[in-house]
């Protein structure tokens, strides 16, 4: 294995992505995930990425979602067509325009709303 281990590859490949794009909300997108690869978590479970054709497959998933956030985006487009926020199976805030403000909002209702962070979550 290379230097840094398989977190460090993690991060590698995730943080790529900056290299190849130059819109700063990709850029920050890619920095949170790496942060929280980082953090021993998997950004998979607090993100959740569709395509606006699987939007079936994205309202079940919804359904059983504690906290997350999730992105659809249009197929071979880079831009998100939609980014919700969901807490508790039920989606509380859409068309936030970037992961980012995606994040910072759920944060702000978390707290705002005094609710304990899903354990598997801890470190995010």
């Amino acid at each position: 294995m290379s230097k840094g281990g398989v977190k460090g590859q993690r991060i590698k490949e995730v943080l790529s992505i900056t290299d190849l794009c130059d819109n700063i909300n990709t850029r920050r997108e890619c920095i949170l995930r790496g942060l929280i690869i980082y953090l021993n978590e998997d950004p998979d479970t607090f993100f959740k990425e569709y395509l606006a054709l699987a939007t079936e497959d994205a309202e079940r998933d919804l359904a059983t979602t504690v906290v997350g956030i999730y992105v659809i985006r249009r197929d071979g487009d880079q831009e998100p067509e939609d980014i919700c926020v969901v807490i508790e199976g039920i989606k509380v805030l859409s068309n936030l325009g970037s992961v980012i403000m995606g994040f910072v909002m759920l944060f702000g209702l978390i707290y705002a709303l005094d609710l304990s962070f899903p354990d598997n979550l801890k470190y995010t």
